[in-house]
């Protein structure tokens, strides 16, 4: 039995094409993919748009997750702008760039 060793670069790949698989297996409706109805992910810090990859895997988790606002940021970012990340949350992981 041999033990296969995982890069966590391999990981963020397989995560993200599993969140992209799971998207799609939910359900296109009409020929359009589930995240088609929701808004540009953006930054909460900076007001930024997510672009690339980074846009379908937020897509894809909020749409899993049910989530209804666009905004995303690292905990450190909602902390200065005064907000608190509700216990039990977890982080997504997105590729760096």
């Amino acid at each position: 039995m041999s033990t296969q060793v995982v890069s966590p670069k391999q990981d963020v790949y397989e995560q993200i094409t599993q969140a992209v698989i799971e998207g799609i297996e939910s359900g296109a409706g009409g020929y359009r993919m589930p995240w088609h109805n929701l808004e540009t992910p953006v930054n909460a810090s900076n007001q930024k748009p997510y672009r690339g990859i980074n846009s379908i895997v937020l897509w894809a988790v909020a749409q899993k997750q049910g989530y209804a606002h666009p905004q995303w940021a690292t905990y450190r970012q909602w902390q200065e702008l005064g907000a608190q990340v509700r216990k039990g949350e977890r982080s997504t992981t997105v590729p760096a760039r």
